[in-house]
């Protein structure tokens, strides 16, 4: 039984102390270079960079994307 105990929480302290550095900046880059046969700040242009950055913040727990000061609405939503 102690054994068991120790191992859980050797697991759970080793999946803590692992985290997750993510630079915005490069992934806005690279989705720009993705998007760019679209008009900047284009709604096709937002939905792509929202697209890309989404699919690079897939190792977050939960959904995520970044904000693009280029698209002040939120061209996902439905129309």
């Amino acid at each position: 039984m102690k054994k068991l105990i120790l191992l859980s929480i050797f697991l759970i302290v080793g999946c803590a102390s692992k985290t997750i550095t993510l630079n915005t900046d490069e992934i806005k880059a690279d989705c720009k270079i993705e998007c760019t046969t679209f008009t900047i700040a284009s709604n096709e242009w937002c939905d792509c960079m929202h697209q890309c950055s989404s699919e690079k913040l897939k190792v977050l727990p939960f959904n995520n994307r970044i904000y693009l000061e280029e698209c002040r609405t939120d061209s996902t939503k439905s129309k």
